[in-house]
């Protein structure tokens, strides 16, 4: 069968012929493993809500052209917030709702090119549990790292409209 490979992560797939997804530089195939994800977390009771993480991982690897850029500035904030302030996914969220209230014009932040390493689908090759959470995690600091470039950027808006402390 014939592979497709994803633009924002590198992941190649067999290709299914699955339509492109239009917020994200991605191939359907690799919104699919997403959505596999998703339908995983949100399926658990998970107090943490590790699906924020999920989508914040996802949001900040597949970033492009065709996001807006609240979106990639919200994907990176919490990536920010879950590895250097060990936030929870639930607390990133509530930083998020929080952040929804600004009034401001938000950075146009723009990745250097694709954010390889861990994928979606690394993550979901893991088996369910404790070690799926683990590389969830990993997949976290693989993404977050991808973007050097912009962290002090985002430790800056972190700084100025959440961390308080």
């Amino acid at each position: 069968m014939k592979a497709t490979t994803c633009p924002g992560c590198g992941v190649a797939l067999p290709d299914l012929g699955l339509e492109v997804p239009e917020r994200f530089e991605a191939t359907g195939e690799c919104r699919a493993a997403y959505d596999a994800l998703t339908a995983y977390h949100l399926t658990r009771e998970d107090p943490d809500f590790h699906h924020q993480i999920a989508v914040d991982c996802y949001g900040a690897q597949h970033a492009g052209e065709r996001c807006k850029p609240i979106g990639i500035v919200f994907s990176l904030v919490g990536l920010c917030l879950l590895l250097e302030h060990s936030y929870t996914g639930r607390r990133i969220q509530l930083a998020h709702t929080q952040l929804s209230h600004e009034r401001m014009q938000w950075p146009t932040l723009a990745p250097l090119g694709p954010i390889t390493g861990m994928t979606v689908q690394d993550v979901l090759l893991e088996e369910a549990g404790v070690a799926r959470d683990l590389a969830l995690y990993d997949w976290a600091a693989s993404v977050w790292a991808g973007w050097r470039h912009e962290h002090e950027r985002v430790r800056d808006i972190c700084s100025r409209l959440l961390i308080r402390d």
